[in-house]
């Protein structure tokens, strides 16, 4: 085995099993399906919906990466055309920010902030609601 698809195969099984703790705590299943993990390895089903995608986060701080569901937010009401191209690339590995930048209102900060957009209804503040995204461990925390 490669050592590029044995760190595949590790984020898969952590992935999995993030996003299984997510369907236990929300209670919103991911349809049964391994989130992609930004290397393009998405079916036909997945790249027509978006699937779930996990943003790796690198902090001293956070040892949690972001678990995003695009069926969750596909739920809500949102199209694909109220992110992308405007927000987000469509391209994995393409949309590089920080939480400081979501802060300011930049990235998922567009709707996700203290005071959102009036056409925007339930979106969090990421203040004070860090495990709403921050789901997902890739890596031991630092000791």
């Amino acid at each position: 085995m490669r050592p590029r698809t044995k760190v595949a195969v590790f984020m898969t099984s952590c992935i999995g099993v993030g996003a299984g703790f997510l369907s236990l705590v929300s209670g919103n299943s991911a349809a049964g399906r391994a989130p992609a993990v930004q290397d393009n390895t998405q079916n036909e089903e997945e790249e027509e919906h978006g699937g779930d995608i996990v943003f790796q986060v690198v902090s001293r701080i956070q040892p949690r990466s972001v678990l995003y569901s695009h069926e969750a937010h596909l739920a809500a009401g949102l199209k694909c055309e109220n992110c992308h191209e405007k927000i987000f690339k469509k391209e994995f590995g393409k949309n590089h920010f920080k939480m400081k930048d979501i802060n300011k209102g930049k990235a998922c900060g567009v709707c996700h902030q203290a005071e959102p957009p009036e056409d925007v209804k339930g979106a969090f503040a990421p203040k004070d609601n860090c495990n709403r995204c921050h789901t997902v461990r890739v890596r031991d925390p630092e000791k």
